[in-house]
């Protein structure tokens, strides 16, 4: 997988993401006020199948294997205030997500320390 290997340098840097499949060149874009803690969450969960909240990524991500996927970061975030809107942009200006309506917008988590 093309994942971050190192991403402490990304610990407690708020921003946007992209988990991208490279085969079916559908992403997911996220935002969180810690990528570093949220990536890898998002692994642990995509690789033990725990994500229940999106299943069309999970279901990718269990046929494709973690090879086929790949991770961005799209833009730090200065003011935390902002991150809703500008993970909205991205998600505008990305063809094809996983993103689903049902949870567009909404407030990012922090992540548990």
């Amino acid at each position: 997988m093309k994942w971050i290997k190192n991403n402490k340098a990304l610990k407690g840097i708020c921003g946007i993401y992209i988990i991208s499949n490279i085969v079916t060149r559908i992403s997911y874009v996220g935002s969180s006020f810690d990528i570093a803690k949220r990536l890898d969450s998002h692994l642990l969960n995509l690789q033990y199948r725990w994500w229940c909240e999106n299943s069309e990524l999970q279901r990718d991500f269990a046929k494709y294997g973690q090879d086929s996927f790949e991770v961005n970061i799209l833009e730090t975030v200065l003011d935390d205030n902002l991150l809703n809107e500008r993970e909205k942009y991205w998600i505008e200006q990305t063809p094809r997500t996983y993103n689903s309506k049902k949870f567009y917008g909404r407030k990012p988590k922090r992540e548990k320390r």
